[in-house]
């Protein structure tokens, strides 16, 4: 009886692919919806990205990394400063979004959220591509839609 149960529990594990590794898994469409659902998006901007770097060494499977990007545009909402830095590949590669390391000059799409108080933190981001793509709320016509 438990060498059955120590198999099926091996079979279970060997078929298990990626897929299940991240269950929290969303597509941006999907964060977008729900940050607005929730009313968790307090104000977007879209910035230029000004300097990146690998702040910590690689490990596992995460390859993390900042951003320090200026804004060129507030696209709703409220957000006073005029530079903000932001982060990304923390996570397991099976929850990776799969973007790559951002260069000096691209252009990403930055929701932000409150904080209890009441500072803006950042939420989500997305190369503006992918973001004009995921959110539709967005009427940004100088950003190419994602081929």
């Amino acid at each position: 009886m438990m060498m059955r149960l120590g198999l099926m529990i091996f079979a279970v594990l060997a078929i298990s692919g990626p897929a299940e590794a991240c269950r929290s898994y969303r597509s941006p469409a999907q964060k977008l919806s729900e940050g607005y659902g929730t009313g968790a998006i307090s104000a977007i901007a879209r910035v230029t990205v000004e300097a990146v770097s690998h702040n910590a060494a690689s490990f596992a499977d995460a390859h993390p990394w900042s951003a320090t990007a200026a804004v060129v545009q507030l696209v709703r909402g409220t957000y006073a400063p005029t530079r903000l830095r932001f982060t990304r590949g923390w996570g397991s590669a099976a929850c990776d979004e799969g973007y790559a390391v951002p260069k000096v000059g691209d252009q990403w799409i930055i929701y932000f959220t409150k904080q209890q108080n009441g500072d803006p933190i950042v939420w989500a981001s997305y190369p503006a591509s992918i973001a004009a793509d995921a959110d539709m709320s967005l009427h940004l016509p100088q950003i190419e839609p994602h081929p």
